[in-house]
């Protein structure tokens, strides 16, 4: 857990980077931020995975306009497992 846990710090400082660049309701951050929950998640940072998916599903569904993209159904699966 503890590289996926200094990987999280990283991601989390790549996210407010892309954030300001690309603003707060951009692809790219959507991205950023999967990356992000991916990392909480391996990390057992689970409540923190929550958050952020939370912020990403409504970012992606509005790129991705299916609802089985796997980059939406990869969220809900962390969501899912940890939430159950």
């Amino acid at each position: 857990a503890g590289e996926f846990g200094k990987a999280a710090e990283f991601c989390a400082a790549s996210c407010r980077a892309v954030e300001a660049v690309h603003g707060s309701q951009s692809i790219e951050l959507a991205t950023e931020l999967h990356k992000l929950a991916q990392l909480l998640f391996n990390s057992g940072q689970f409540g923190r995975a929550v958050e952020v998916v939370e912020k990403a599903l409504p970012l992606m569904r509005v790129y991705h306009h299916s609802p089985c993209h796997p980059d939406i159904t990869e969220l809900q699966q962390i969501k899912n497992l940890i939430c159950t």
